[in-house]
């Protein structure tokens, strides 16, 4: 239970639910937080909830990102042709202005290319696009993190990704993204 002090400059008035439906309904299923923007416009969340977009009437966990000044709810776990995810996306992250949203997910069907592994993937909000990235075939990689121009990704693996890298440990990579996709 959240309790807010009466008289404090906290109040429920500065409190406001974001995992909502397009037309203002509550998710009707779990919901968890990930990201924002620094300005606190956009913020990314996923959820198994069935009804926030139209586009997307599963229960896996899916990437959505929800616009806090146009009260607006999209899908984030998309293909380049607007099909929902169908394997559950975890870990999403935005870059400072909201353009790029790169997330993890086991899903088959969100490129041309299908790792059959659960892979690393870019979406683009302005262009609509959704890129592959990277993949694990051993899942040993985790929690990608967008720079905030977009430009890098970080994340951590216990595979050895570069030459070497020999410690049998877990480490920090960065990936430089392409500058065909990157601001």
């Amino acid at each position: 239970c959240l309790l807010v002090a009466a008289g404090s400059v906290w109040s429920q008035t500065h409190i406001s639910r974001v995992n909502l439906s397009q037309s203002g309904d509550e998710a009707d299923g779990g919901s968890e937080i990930y990201d924002m923007t620094p300005n606190g416009r956009y913020v990314l969340f996923t959820s198994n909830a069935a009804n926030l977009v139209p586009e997307d009437t599963d229960t896996n966990w899916d990437v959505f990102l929800r616009d806090t000044q146009a009260n607006t709810t999209e899908l984030g776990s998309v293909s380049t042709t607007g099909t929902s995810a169908n394997r559950d996306c975890y870990s999403p992250t935005i870059s400072d202005d909201g353009r790029y949203v790169v997330f993890y997910s086991s899903a088959f069907n969100l490129t041309s290319y299908s790792p059959g592994y659960p892979a690393v993937y870019l979406r683009d909000r302005q262009s609509g696009t959704t890129t592959f990235l990277l993949t694990d075939h051993n899942n040993q990689w985790y929690q990608p993190v967008i720079s905030g121009d977009g430009k890098y990704m970080v994340f951590y693996s216990d595979d050895s990704l570069v030459e070497n890298d020999s410690n049998g440990a877990r480490d920090v990579f960065m990936m430089k993204l392409s500058d065909d996709y990157a601001v």
